[in-house]
């Protein structure tokens, strides 16, 4: 069926049509649905199935936290730990009354808000090897021992769980009907009895973007008392009719299924929808309703939007449910560039209709129109091409503003400011109140632009391997790299750069001013179809570096090409005062220069400084952002131009230069707060790899990627501008599936005040991305 207000059904990028699931449950307050099996079902084989996506991870609800599914009186539960729990804050847990009670969270903090997660639970007693009577998948990727937190043992060989052999009411959503309320979504819903499913039974990846993505269930046997919840509302048990065929079906209580207040929502795990966004530091904190509604304010809140977009047309409705105060408001803002509504008036971040009828746009009145009040309902068009935005009250067209330089060349989303009343927000997930202007669309991923690289592996991989202290191969990389960036994770050795253009066996070092070093030490010998061939330096018996025998080693790779927005050049200056030809096609926004045949510094120079001609960082240096005319002086679409500060005359040269490209790399700034509540940075992707850098103050350069930290919160950083093994940094960051966030108070990624500089390159582009 498909739900008023839903997008049409999609194809999944270019190829053929993918599954689609329809609708989700929205889960608030003592929302539940509970079934009470007739009989017994097997406790010793099952497999539970679920996709979720979060509404507020802090909105725990004492006294328990928030649970998923629960069966009463028998402490079997799959739930989330505490917010602010010390260990495994949000962690997924799994628990079963079977005593000595089995409890294992499953990895680290879940708190991505901004897309979808599919967990498996299987549970099979009758295994020889304890291991694997109890395994736990998030997103395909099995969570090991390693990573799991247990109270208790594993179960004992053909031990039953009271999670499924017994007769005890199950609840979705709560434990008990009273407890532990989870707030979000929940789609597709399957336990089996009697037996044990792996999670590629329940989804696949994507060939084209890679993304782990449900698909349709069949061939799976759901045994007495299996069950498969929908929640669709047309089905002949409404939400809670089993769709397994077993008459499983389960009673909703507290949801509304029709209407404007419904709680059934085409924001699905193959249709993302835009929120608002907890995790953001300039949303508020009270956000109920699946993210939908602020509620409970007594000062100026903001809540931003989860989808950033900086092209095409867009539409959205808001409202106040109970009276605002004035200046109060509604409308559209720069992500991650304002800290408060008084920037948003005053500069060019954003503009709002308040409520009492005054339109601003920096900080001037753009004139005085209808006002509004509760249960008014004003629509939001945006257009980022033209810089056009139009506002409605009750679908009557108050002004459309042109030329608004906020919509254009950002990442826009929804802005809401509240002060006192209660607001609610539509992006579409429900039936609009009123048809959207002709061209407009909703905010949710099927409706974002194909991105031009829709894998993000193909142009830019990490990969790992242990050194041998001789020649070896390194493959895995799925393409021919042309440029790599080796770092030793064991040993204090220089990170190694070489490329295909100077040639491989041409080393220069991130953390040293030293000229290039040719065929020292443990080299790159050759670049291979899917990866590099390493052997032994000629000028010493050693491999230290690039191939320590018994040593970690991570390798950064790119691809070269101006789809991937990445040119490498090498030149001879002829003069102090040199202008390149690049082959990008648009200004580059992060330049990496290095002298050759003799001994300088690295020259950095960002889009993202708020002066960028003159202005630079050095990558082997911790020195704040400096200024010199005479260093870098040009950029356009086709040249970069240095100054005296980094040319000799005669002297060799390469620059590394990359170009933002929607979807696959983010080159930009953001502003410390100080906080384990760092600020959210969106990139419209999942970040695999992040190069921060404090511009305002001292502090060395860090590096983290997805790969040597597989979970967040990412801990493993290795310092670019430092020989340093590497090292584990406390809650760094989180890596999102449409940015990152700082987690921690330390001057390496989030001082207060401070400004930071990072370049960032996609593992997922958000079109398509999961919840980490």
């Amino acid at each position: 069926m498909g739900v008023p207000g839903s997008a049409n059904p999609m194809l999944l990028a270019g190829g053929a049509a993918a599954y689609q699931i329809d609708q989700s449950l929205r889960f608030e307050n003592s929302d539940h649905l509970y079934w009470t099996p007739s009989s017994a079902p097997s406790g010793t084989k099952w497999t539970i199935s679920f996709w979720f996506k979060w509404g507020n991870p802090d909105g725990s609800t004492p006294p328990h936290w928030p649970v998923l599914l629960s069966t009463d009186n028998q402490f079997s539960e799959i739930y989330f730990t505490s917010s602010a729990a010390t260990s495994y804050p949000n962690g997924l847990a799994f628990s079963t009354g079977t005593l000595p009670q089995i409890l294992s969270v499953a990895g680290t903090p879940r708190r991505d808000v901004s897309a979808w997660y599919h967990v498996v639970w299987a549970w099979d007693t009758t295994q020889s090897v304890s291991a694997n009577r109890s395994r736990y998948w998030i997103n395909n990727r099995e969570i090991p021992l390693s990573e799991q937190l247990y109270n208790g043992a594993q179960p004992s060989q053909n031990a039953s769980s009271n999670t499924m052999g017994s007769t005890y009411i199950r609840r979705l959503g709560t434990r008990n009907g009273t407890q532990g309320s989870f707030s979000g979504y929940l789609a597709e819903f399957v336990q089996t009895d009697g037996t044990v499913y792996d999670p590629t039974d329940f989804g696949e990846y994507d060939e084209i973007s890679g993304a782990w993505r449900p698909k349709e269930i069949s061939g799976i046997t759901f045994g007495t008392r299996g069950y498969y919840l929908k929640f669709d509302p047309a089905a002949t048990n409404g939400i809670g009719h089993d769709h397994s065929g077993n008459g499983n079906n389960w009673t909703a209580s507290g949801f509304t299924t029709s209407g404007t207040g419904t709680d059934v929502m085409s924001d699905t795990p193959t249709t993302n929808w835009c929120t608002l966004n907890p995790l953001d530091t300039h949303a508020v904190a009270a956000l109920t309703d699946g993210n939908l509604a602020i509620t409970g304010q007594s000062a100026s809140k903001n809540g931003l939007g989860t989808i950033a977009v900086n092209n095409g047309k867009w539409y959205y409705e808001a409202q106040y449910t109970t009276a605002p105060s004035t200046n109060s408001g509604i409308g559209v803002a720069t992500i991650g560039t304002w800290s408060n509504m008084s920037d948003m008036d005053s500069t060019p971040s954003g503009i709002r209709y308040r409520d009492n009828g005054v339109i601003y746009q920096n900080g001037a009145s753009q004139g005085t129109f209808a006002s509004y009040t509760t249960n008014d309902i004003i629509g939001v068009a945006f257009d980022c091409d033209t810089g056009q935005i139009s506002f409605y009250k009750n679908n009557t067209l108050q002004t459309t503003l042109t030329g608004v330089t906020a919509l254009q060349n950002n990442s826009i989303t929804a802005c809401l400011y509240n002060y006192a009343g209660n607001m609610a927000v539509n992006f579409g997930q429900r039936a609009f109140a009123y048809t959207p202007p002709t061209g407009f669309k909703a905010l949710n991923t099927a409706n974002l632009p194909e991105p031009t690289i829709k894998k993000g592996g193909e142009y830019f991989n990490t990969v790992l391997y242990t050194g041998n202290g001789g020649t070896q191969t390194i493959s895995g990389v799925g393409f021919q790299p042309d440029f790599v960036w080796i770092k030793d994770r064991s040993s204090a050795f220089s990170h190694r750069l070489v490329d295909a253009v100077r040639g491989s066996t041409e080393v220069l070092f991130s953390d040293s001013t030293a000229a290039t070093q040719v065929d020292s030490y443990g080299t790159v010998d050759s670049f291979t179809s899917d990866g590099f061939a390493l052997r032994l330096g000629t000028n010493v018996v050693s491999a230290d570096g690039a191939n320590r025998n018994g040593d970690a080693h991570v390798a950064w790779n790119w691809k070269e090409s101006a789809t991937a927005g990445f040119d490498i050049v090498t030149f001879t200056a002829t003069s102090t005062s040199m202008t390149v030809n690049h082959s990008l096609g648009v200004t580059p926004d992060l330049i990496i220069l290095k002298k050759r045949n003799s001994a300088d510094d690295w020259g950095v120079n960002s889009s993202a400084f708020s002066t960028r001609t003159g202005n630079y960082l050095l990558l082997n240096s911790t020195q704040a952002i400096a200024s010199s005319a005479t260093t870098f002086t040009g950029f356009s679409s086709t040249t970069v131009s240095f100054g005296s500060g980094f040319m000799t005359n005669t002297a060799t040269y390469v620059a590394y230069l990359f170009s933002e490209v929607a979807g696959y790399s983010k080159f930009g700034s953001y502003t410390g707060n100080g906080s384990t509540d760092g600020p959210f940075v969106f990139c419209g992707f999942r970040p695999r790899w992040l190069l921060v850098k404090r511009s305002s103050g001292i502090a060395n350069w860090y590096l983290v990627d997805s790969v040597r930290s597989t979970y967040n919160v990412i801990d493993k950083a290795l310092i670019p501008d430092l020989s340093n093994e590497e090292e584990t940094y406390s809650n760094a960051v989180d890596l999102l599936s449409n940015g990152f966030k700082p987690r921690t108070t330390g001057a390496a990624f989030n001082a207060s005040g401070s400004t930071y500089i990072f370049a960032a390159f996609s593992e997922t582009a958000f079109k398509y991305s999961n919840a980490r």
